[in-house]
């Protein structure tokens, strides 16, 4: 089934996101096409003070909108198309689902690879980022195209650490992205979707596709969450110790409140792409002593995957260079 929105109310359509998720069943893989109007999006870990300037956002009538899933921040409008794949756990297939999305760019005539942190490139250029989010038994893998997006507006309200900008050696988040426009400027939103619907159709011999009205049509709870506060923003405590630091796969921000020796809480901002590895590593500190070495022998001890451990043991080499 293919469920195409006719909103461009952000916090609906995430929030049917997840919706489509809680209702997939074994065997299913569906898409959903969806685009918002004049947001700024942030992955689930990341400091929504730091990735952008909301209050020029909002004064300028855009949303910010914080997604699920892990990675960093991002510019949608109207010249952007969201996809949504949303399958059973067992369903679940990385290459499969980017080659979905070649082929569909391979229909309007453009060449794309899959490269780096989960983007899809043109001639070198990224037009497409992709995230995802999984549950024992469910997954989603989400992802931009780039159509014809207004690409001021990225300078504009997003906030990119000059540090960033230095480790990919590019002048300028704009120097590194592009339009599918900018290949051919015949390329037009709903010539995207409709290469969605063949590729579907060639996939799996149907294609069914039910247009939604994501702002009447989604759980009133599920689009509560999705434009509160606290989910967009969360804390923001006055830390009593604070650090920040880009790694060549992330920016790591941490920051300790602590009473009387003891961490009372600790707050680790991210746009690395496994979001519980971030979540772990922060609520793993608390109630411990404010020290160094405890502090390591205990980020040492959580059990990590090859790749999470060579990342974070980068994180520890760093804060040993640390004075507390």
């Amino acid at each position: 089934m293919i469920y195409v929105s006719t909103c461009h109310n952000p916090w609906a359509n995430i929030a049917y996101e997840e919706y489509l998720m809680n209702q997939v069943r074994p065997g299913d893989f569906n898409l959903y096409l969806w685009q918002n109007h004049h947001t700024v999006v942030i992955g689930k870990n990341q400091n929504a003070w730091r990735e952008c300037d909301w209050k020029r956002l909002e004064e300028d009538g855009g949303y910010l909108m914080r997604r699920p899933s892990g990675g960093g921040a991002v510019y949608h409008d109207l010249g952007n198309l969201c996809f949504t794949m949303v399958t059973d756990r067992k369903q679940f297939d990385l290459p499969k689902q980017f080659s979905f999305v070649v082929a569909v760019l391979a229909f309007l005539g453009l060449s794309a690879t899959f490269s780096g942190r989960n983007d899809i490139l043109v001639q070198e250029k990224k037009v497409s980022g992709n995230a995802f989010t999984l549950r024992e038994d469910r997954a989603v893998h989400h992802g931009t195209l780039l159509v014809s997006t207004d690409m001021s507006q990225l300078a504009k309200y997003l906030i990119v650490p000059p540090e960033k900008m230095q480790s990919k050696g590019i002048a300028s988040v704009k120097a590194r992205v592009a339009n599918l426009t900018d290949f051919d400027p015949a390329i037009t939103v709903d010539k995207v979707k409709n290469a969605f619907y063949t590729i579907y159709r060639e996939l799996f011999d149907e294609c069914e596709v039910k247009m939604v009205d994501t702002l009447h049509e989604v759980p009133a709870e599920l689009y509560e969450k999705y434009a509160s506060w606290e989910w967009r923003f969360g804390q923001n405590p006055a830390f009593d110790w604070h650090w920040q630091k880009w790694f060549n796969w992330g920016n790591i921000e941490i920051g300790f409140l602590v009473k009387a020796g003891v961490v009372k809480e600790c707050k680790i901002y991210s746009d690395a792409m496994d979001v519980a590895m971030i979540e772990q590593m922060a609520s793993c500190l608390t109630g411990l002593s404010f020290n160094k070495e405890e502090i390591i022998r205990k980020w040492q001890a959580v059990p990590l995957t090859k790749k999470n451990r060579e990342q974070w043991a980068e994180v520890i080499s760093w804060l040993q260079g640390m004075a507390f």
